[in-house]
């Protein structure tokens, strides 16, 4: 199999769109962006207009004019990408935007070609020093347009090779109210199948009815600190390493051992994407139940549509589909505007970790690896301290909203390469009474609504306490010199890789609490009198309220100097390194 640049993007793309990140909605702005958009990020509404007036004027001699005969093409694909984005029901004519978007690309491309090629023949000697001022713009518009379009080329092979084998593609649906160490509890996921005729079905599946298959002996054993839980780790608790590529491997092995078929890809989404979506769109009204789900609120709406079975036992999760069709239907995409898509963190988002993607399949995976979204923890080349904070939820609660952690290394160095670190785990539980109450807007609900409230539900989707285990990796050498936690001992276990801190941490609401550890690293660069420090902290995904500070020191008679500036600083808790020198 032969993989062409991005091309493997798109399986990112059509998952994220069937379920909590439409790709109906992100590949038809793909489209548009091909003559919409005109600064780094976006192309304006106006860059066709301006296309078209400024090869005008200038002197109509081929192969000018054929380049105005170009632009007109260029409008009509315009067009017929509008309409694109208008057809009714996008999640259920997937097949046919898929069957359009090719046909549009294809056009979009070679029109691309053509227009460089063209314009590179422009004689610059028969044209003033405006007009070629206006030819290199012209020029680099189109080179950041083709550069934004470009994965899009290797679209038909892409789908070719998942038709050919009838592959399937898996979206696990984390929801990070309930942590875990990918991202969250995965109650759901998104399973789409395709066919030789080339066409894909797709479908919303709850993951119990899978795992309720998973043989006994197929499940490993889990930690006694989980057995509140379970005895065992299947299929929904199957996420439990941080490192997405063993939880992916073990996710697929319990899908087999199931009798479920293999995904040639498996990827995972946290919720908050849903709330990075409203930020964008604005409300979603759910008339049917007269609720509003906004930013702020949606994930407590839709966990007390879920929690209080609203439709029954057995249409539980109808609601999620419910909103889905809400938030990706066409009068909703309508309300995203250039501007606010112009303010979009792109690269912010992906450093919170809200989309892994594994596969079995070394071609697709090495893709992955190269994008930077498998998660994969590791300790890299000339790192002389490691930590990895990973938050494992055990209440059976929905808490983790409220929930703000703060973490904060200080670590000192001495002479012969040995460092002390003391770490610090602030965890502020900050639900005001009612606060939930008024999020989700009950002064507007009947009195059945009101009704269906109650206290068993509220500490459900997150007035309960938040218990959850914090494990912090750090390198296999350590040693742990004490740990104190209110909320019960600290342990400690090892893996292939690296020393395992376990710091169990209750809060209840408006409660803070705080752990502290003591543990030795040691430096094995450098010498007596001088050594490098490179602190490496892996991200933890889906932490936008969580934050790191880490301050160096030295033993009597040193001296550091910081190589980076984010040293002494809060930081927030996503891939980063820490570099010094220190001299003695």
């Amino acid at each position: 199999m032969k993989l062409r640049g991005k091309a493997f993007f798109v399986i990112l793309l059509l998952s994220i769109a069937v379920g909590f990140f439409s790709w109906y909605a992100t590949q038809i702005k793909q489209m548009k962006a091909v003559f919409l958009h005109a600064s780094q990020a976006e192309i304006s509404v106006e860059t066709l207009d301006f296309l078209v007036g400024e090869v005008s004027n200038l002197p109509q001699i081929w192969p000018i004019s054929a380049v105005k005969s170009d632009l007109v093409l260029a409008q009509s694909i315009l067009s017929d990408s509008r309409k694109l984005q208008k057809i009714e029901e996008p999640l259920n004519n997937l097949n046919k935007i898929f069957e359009q978007l090719l046909v549009l690309n294809s056009k979009t491309q070679e029109l691309l070609n053509r227009l460089q090629y063209k314009i590179a023949l422009i004689p610059r000697v028969f044209i003033s020093s405006e007009q070629q001022k206006s030819l290199s713009a012209i020029e680099e518009k189109l080179a950041l347009v083709k550069q934004r379009t470009a994965f899009l080329s290797g679209l038909e092979t892409t789908l070719n090779y998942l038709y050919s084998h009838e592959s399937r593609v898996i979206l696990l649906l984390q929801n990070t109210n309930e942590p875990r160490p990918t991202g969250g509890f995965m109650g759901s996921f998104i399973q789409i199948d395709f066919k030789k005729d080339k066409t894909f079905a797709w479908k919303f599946r709850d993951v119990y009815s899978i795992d309720r298959k998973v043989p006994m002996s197929a499940q490993s054993d889990a930690p006694e600190w989980f057995y509140g839980l379970s005895h065992k780790i299947s299929l929904r608790d199957a996420n439990f390493h941080p490192d997405f590529v063993q939880s992916g491997a073990e996710i697929i092995r319990l899908m087999e051992a199931a009798g479920e078929k293999s995904p040639e890809i498996l990827g995972a989404i946290n919720l908050d994407v849903v709330g990075e979506i409203l930020d964008l769109t604005g409300p979603i009204p759910l008339k049917k139940w007269d609720l509003v789900l906004n930013s702020a609120n949606y994930d407590l709406v839709l966990q007390f549509l879920v929690e209080g079975k609203v439709l029954g036992r057995f249409n539980v999760k109808e609601p999620v589909l419910l909103f889905v069709k809400e938030l990706f239907s066409p009068a909703t995409l309508s309300r995203i505007s250039v501007e606010e898509l112009k303010k979009f963190d792109y690269e912010g988002f992906l450093k919170q970790k809200n989309i892994q993607l594994y596969s079995p399949n070394s071609a697709f995976q090495t893709l992955f690896v190269d994008w930077g979204i498998t998660n994969q923890m590791q300790m890299k080349n000339e790192v002389d301290n490691f930590i990895k904070f990973d938050f494992v939820s055990i209440g059976a609660n929905k808490s983790e909203k409220f929930v703000w952690t703060k973490t904060r290394l200080d670590s000192t160095i001495f002479a012969d390469g040995k460092v002390e670190n003391v770490l610090k785990i602030t965890r502020n539980n900050m639900l005001r009474p009612q606060e939930i109450q008024d999020l989700l807007g009950i002064n507007k609900w009947s009195d059945n609504m009101k009704d269906l409230l109650n206290d068993e539900l509220l500490w459900k989707i997150g007035q309960g306490q938040n218990r959850t285990m914090v494990r912090v990796f750090v390198p296999k050498d350590a040693q742990l010199a004490f740990g104190d936690s209110v909320s019960g001992t600290v342990t400690e276990v090892e893996d292939e890789q690296f020393k395992i801190f376990e710091v169990p941490m209750f809060v209840s609401p408006g409660e803070k609490i705080t752990a502290t550890l003591k543990y030795y690293t040691n430096i094995k660069r450098g010498s007596l009198n001088w050594r490098p420090y490179n602190l490496q902290m892996v991200g933890t995904p889906a932490k936008s309220k969580g934050s790191f500070m880490t301050t160096i020191d030295t033993d009597t008679g040193g001296k550091f100097s910081a190589e980076t500036f984010n040293v002494g600083r809060p930081v927030q808790l996503v891939d980063q390194f820490f570099k010094a020198v220190v001299e003695f």
